[in-house]
């Protein structure tokens, strides 16, 4: 990679570690739960910034989540499209309505399974970086 091609990151660490933090202290307060959906807003932005980088890296360009998510599933930085193109991005669609109590219960039940295909793809980026 270039210097131009360096992908940072840190910042999706950050954000999978404030995400850890909002589900080990669970849902105690209303603050809480904002917090752990902020988490999970940030990291699924990051995630799918950080698929571009990589498939640019590639010689892929991309545009929109959709897109990102269904080349990264092909070139195996993502398990599957359907999680990450389709139920992460309906559940941070609904996060601009987390103040209504059923809603944001929704986006918590999401929180784990979210969880653990973020650290898949840290584990594949952290790969594809070490690679170049």
């Amino acid at each position: 990679m270039s210097k131009k091609e360096i992908i940072d990151i840190q910042p999706l660490l950050t954000t999978k570690r404030l995400l850890e933090k909002a589900l080990q202290e669970g849902t105690s307060s209303e603050l809480e739960e904002m917090g752990g959906v902020q988490a999970f807003e940030m990291a699924y932005e990051l995630s799918w910034k950080t698929c571009k980088r990589i498939l640019k890296t590639k010689g892929v360009e991309v545009h929109s989540p959709k897109e990102t998510f269904r080349k990264a599933a092909a070139e195996g930085l993502i398990r599957e499209f359907e999680a990450w193109g389709e139920k992460y991005l309906e559940t941070r669609n609904l996060t601009v309505h987390s103040y209504e109590a059923d809603i944001l219960t929704d986006i918590w039940k999401t929180l784990p399974n979210f969880l653990e295909d973020l650290n898949y793809l840290i584990a594949k980026v952290q790969a594809e970086i070490n690679q170049k």
